[in-house]
């Protein structure tokens, strides 16, 4: 990529409505409003047709290429770090969805 990394992209919540502004329109604005969290990761399984889960290698070879378990279900994503933890807990304790 020719972009350099910047840590400000973990907390982009921050930053919505002043430098950076969501469409209502949008589908997903209602997600990237939200802190990084590990609720939304689990969120699309069971909403797959059996065919798609079935044809996963030539649907989506990036994941398997970024060395996701195509097969497994639920996925497994890894341990998420304890920001990520804290903002999930911050999220639900507040019954934000």
């Amino acid at each position: 990529m020719k972009y350099a990394w910047n840590e400000i992209v973990l907390n982009h919540e921050q930053f919505i409505g002043t430098k950076v502004l969501v469409s209502k329109l949008e589908r997903s604005s209602d997600q990237v409003i939200k802190p990084i969290n590990i609720d939304a990761l689990a969120k699309w399984m069971g909403n797959i047709p059996k065919d798609d889960l079935e044809n996963m290698e030539n649907i989506a070879p990036m994941l398997q290429f970024l060395g996701y378990d195509l097969f497994a279900n639920p996925p497994n994503c890894g341990i998420p770090d304890e920001e990520v933890i804290n903002k999930s807990d911050n999220l639900r304790n507040h019954n934000i969805k």
